[in-house]
């Protein structure tokens, strides 16, 4: 391979083409997904409102959200959207928020909107907003292994990362969104550090890493357990030679000093609070059992895909076990026949995924989410990606088994939105004809005309899928 033609397609093009991959989906969800149906949404907005005003703490001056409206159908898979009063109450009124404690940076991101645009309308532009501040950050990882490795496994594992909680999460007013697209800049700039290429574009990837772990440490209370993990797990890819140039590296040297500081500062304002409270209310809670640790770890990885709502919306079982297989065979081809190094580090970024609930259950459960495990999936499918791009397995199979793999993750997206507008418009178990007859349809469009669109989302990215797939340098290496 000539690696000079790699540079051909400039950055900011083949960020774009990626960009076209994620963004028509979460587009569509942050529309066409009831306002307030995401966990604490309205308790964000509130807050995102707050922070952007200059309110540091509660009480919040905000455009008089109707907070408490979700609370007619949260929990109640039965009840339809309809059941709320979406009036917006007058502007300047004061409300408060759970999330109070929670570091600034996601809010005040979510909040710039409402400098501008307020009630209903207002609202729906966050989740844009939102939505695009997710999707080109996933897109900007995925350009940098696409750069690193030119391969089609390395659009295949983006598509593995983006499981339907994964786009509904980064189309709504919730952190679990942000915190999953900017851990995806972690691993993508973190693995072309400690494993570049002749192709890798190292110093995008070096200043990007270093935003991104100063930064994700400020979306969440428990951002900074996660980042510990993370960076441990990017750490077992350093080769000795590879460590010894980066000792030599003073601008690394700069910022891995930033980082320790930043984590103490982060440990002391937010976290060590919430570590204290996590572990004194534990009795309270349950935890403190093996059992109900390990007791929940299938429930976990099912709300870690495609559990939406107030995890009350999940996806069908059909949809469920074709998915999770799908998924397992993406992994474990990696962890198989991958890359060596890559599929090792697949495998232990695989092992803390599936332990980390469990862990937390032994001190105090029900804690975890499935979306609170985000950060360590989005990379584990990023890094499989890297590690069938860089197999010895016949590039003939690879193909097949991408095409597969792509087009059923197509059908899986459609069915799992699709499911959760039926929940909304007719129940959870309501007739798959709602889109026909139902109590409730999608502001501005019905609820026909939302899954044409889901439909249209879908083929734009898979369009752009096939556009970097056809660029010369995949064609001279297969």
């Amino acid at each position: 391979m000539n690696v000079a033609h790699s540079f051909n397609h400039p950055t900011p093009k083949i960020w774009l083409k990626f960009l076209l991959v994620v963004l028509p989906l979460t587009v569509i969800w942050a529309l066409a997904n009831p306002m307030f149906a995401s966990p604490d949404e309205p308790a964000h907005m509130v807050r995102a409102q707050g922070i952007i005003h200059g309110d540091s703490k509660e009480p919040y001056v905000t455009d008089g959200i109707p907070s408490n409206e979700v609370a007619c159908m949260a929990f109640k898979t039965d009840i339809t959207a309809d059941c709320m009063n979406l009036a917006w109450g007058t502007q300047g009124e004061v409300q408060g928020s759970p999330t109070d404690t929670y570091p600034p940076l996601f809010h005040a991101v979510a909040g710039i909107p409402s400098l501008v645009f307020d009630g209903l309308k207002g609202a729906y532009i966050m989740r844009l907003w939102m939505a695009f501040v997710c999707s080109s950050m996933i897109a900007l990882a995925a350009t940098l292994l696409w750069f690193r490795r030119q391969h089609i496994w390395s659009i295949g594992g983006l598509i593995a990362a983006l499981t339907p909680m994964v786009v509904f999460t980064s189309a709504t007013v919730n952190p679990s969104g942000i915190t999953s697209a900017l851990a995806s800049l972690i691993w993508a700039g973190g693995l072309n550090i400690t494993k570049p290429t002749e192709t890798t574009n190292l110093r995008l990837s070096r200043w990007t890493f270093i935003a991104s772990v100063i930064l994700f440490p400020l979306l969440r209370r428990d951002a900074l357990a996660w980042e510990i993990v993370v960076l441990a797990i990017l750490a077992t890819t350093i080769s000795l030679k590879r460590l010894i140039e980066l000792k030599r590296d003073r601008l690394m040297l700069g910022a891995l000093v930033a980082l320790m500081a930043n984590m103490v500062f982060v440990w002391f304002t937010w976290s060590g609070t919430a570590t204290d409270s996590f572990v004194s209310n534990s009795a309270s809670h349950g935890g403190g059992s093996w059992a109900s640790g390990l007791g929940s770890l299938y429930t976990k990885i099912l709300e870690m895909t495609g559990w939406f709502g107030w995890l009350d919306s999940p996806m069908t079982s059909e949809s469920w076990v074709l998915l999770l297989c799908l998924l397992l065979l993406v992994t474990s081809l990696a962890i198989t026949g991958g890359q060596r190094d890559l599929a090792r580090t697949v495998a232990i970024t695989l092992v803390a995924l599936l332990s980390a609930p469990v862990l937390i259950g032994t001190v105090r459960y029900p804690y975890v989410q499935g979306r609170y495990l985000l950060p360590l999936w989005i990379g584990c499918m990023l890094v499989a990606g890297q590690a069938l791009a860089e197999s010895d397995l016949p590039k003939l199979f690879l193909q097949r088994i991408f095409k597969i793999f792509i087009g059923l993750m197509a059908i899986i997206q459609f069915f799992a939105f699709a499911q959760n507008l039926r929940r909304y418009a007719v129940g959870r178990t309501g007739s798959w004809k709602f889109f026909q007859h139902s109590n409730w349809h999608p502001p501005m469009m019905t609820n026909l005309v939302a899954l044409l669109l889901m439909a249209v989302a879908l083929s734009i990215s898979l369009l752009s899928v096939r556009s970097i797939c056809q660029t010369e340098v995949l064609r001279n290496t297969q």
